[in-house]
């Protein structure tokens, strides 16, 4: 039997705002579904954040301080880092323009790797900005699952 390797992406429904102001405060995102299917042996996880624009009242701007997005299987679970964010890491000249696809992370999910199937609860933590505030307009974070399938299975 021969073997295939491919991937799917889940996205959680899109969040039509969130605003990093100049005060640090965690953010809650939507609720992911993942479902990749039994026939799948999967390889490994990537945790995926987009947005579709950005407002900065053409100021120039950026994140302040260490955030991540943050991942958790259940209400009683602890919260992991699935997206680090490092200070200064969104960073937006005042004429930049107003629209941005994918910002993956490069964070493998090991220790979830198996929990990650189900139901995923979203955050954004310490979201903050250098000043004023940084508007994130249709965010979605996702997770893209990357699989090995037999033939013919």
């Amino acid at each position: 039997m021969s073997k295939w390797v491919g991937f799917i992406d889940f996205w959680a429904d899109v969040k039509d705002y969130v605003k990093l102001s100049c005060h640090s405060k965690n953010v809650a995102l939507p609720t992911l579904e993942v479902a990749p299917g039994e026939a799948l042996k999967i390889m490994r996880t990537q945790p995926l954040l987009k947005f579709r624009a950005v407002n900065t009242n053409r100021k120039r701007n950026e994140s302040k301080g260490a955030q991540s997005i943050q991942f958790r299987s259940s209400t009683d679970a602890d919260w992991s880092d699935a997206i680090p964010l490092e200070d200064g890491m969104i960073h937006l000249p005042g004429h930049f323009p107003d629209t941005i696809d994918e910002c993956p992370g490069w964070f493998v999910f090991s220790p979830l790797l198996t929990g990650l199937v189900g139901t995923i609860l979203t955050r954004w933590k310490n979201a903050r900005a250098q000043r004023n505030s940084i508007e994130l307009f249709d965010v979605q974070v996702g997770v893209r699952v990357f699989f090995e399938r037999e033939e013919g299975v």
